[in-house]
């Protein structure tokens, strides 16, 4: 199925400048992953099976703020479906980030919309690498660290960025599709429509920020298996399989419409 129908594109459209002028800040709450013992600012969303996003931002006055750690919690319904990440609120002229399971592994893969339309493969720097990830028959979730994630170039004449150092709120947009992508092992597959809801919601640069950020990548533990690291626009590897989904304290908010 294509990402978007000319109804649904029109809908997107009209909805568009409504969901950036009431966009609420979503309630969250400190949260510590038991596996790596990272801590994030969490922030659920309410959407069928659930989605889960926590940040952790490199401590204020760091070199290191065109990166972060993330941590995301997708569903896995009965026909697979993905997760994703606007790492600037819209689909448009940001960073995508897209995340489903196959099998026992998590795939991302970075994308970039210049229009309501499907993305393109994200041609810019951006490097996804992998701390853990677990699935199992209802959720997946995966922690990982992302680098050249604030600052985007997608060609020579497509540029944006939204930089945590600048700014006290950082504006966040998430996806969630009820079909995997085709063929689900592709990094670049072609994605459905975002059935599973979408939104916007912003998470404070402060509470987000984390004095442990450097020892959390130095001691933090992977899968069994060696993981791969991202290339610029994909990141896929495999380890053992475990619970995920919900756990440990997070507020959770129903965000304002976006597409």
């Amino acid at each position: 199925m294509g990402l978007f129908n000319s109804l649904s594109q029109a809908v997107c459209l009209l909805s568009f400048a409504t969901s950036l002028a009431g966009a609420q800040k979503a309630e969250g709450s400190a949260f510590t992953d038991a596996t790596s013992q990272i801590s994030f600012w969490n922030t659920k969303v309410a959407s069928t099976g659930g989605y889960e996003f926590g940040i952790a931002l490199p401590p204020d006055g760091s070199a290191k703020n065109d990166e972060y750690i993330g941590r995301l919690v997708g569903v896995i319904g009965a026909k697979g479906g993905w997760s994703g990440i606007s790492h600037k609120g819209p689909m448009t002229n940001s960073l995508l980030l897209l995340a489903w399971a196959d099998g026992d592994k998590v795939t991302t893969s970075f994308r970039w919309a210049t229009e309501y339309s499907l993305p393109d493969p994200y041609g810019g720097n951006a490097t996804l690498t992998e701390i853990s990830h677990k699935v199992n028959a209802t959720h997946f979730e995966l922690v990982y660290q992302c680098q050249g994630c604030w600052n985007w170039e997608q060609d020579a004449e497509t540029t944006a960025s939204q930089d945590p150092a600048t700014v006290d709120s950082l504006a966040l947009g998430y996806a969630q599709g009820k079909q995997s992508p085709a063929p689900v092992t592709d990094v670049n597959g072609r994605i459905s429509f975002h059935d599973n809801g979408f939104g916007i919601y912003t998470v404070d640069v402060a509470n987000a920020r984390q004095e442990g950020y450097e020892g959390f990548l130095g001691g933090s533990s992977s899968s069994p298996n060696s993981p791969s690291s991202g290339s610029s626009n994909s990141s896929s590897s495999s380890g053992s399989s475990g619970s995920s989904g919900s756990s440990g304290s997070s507020g959770s908010s129903q965000p304002q419409l976006v597409c």
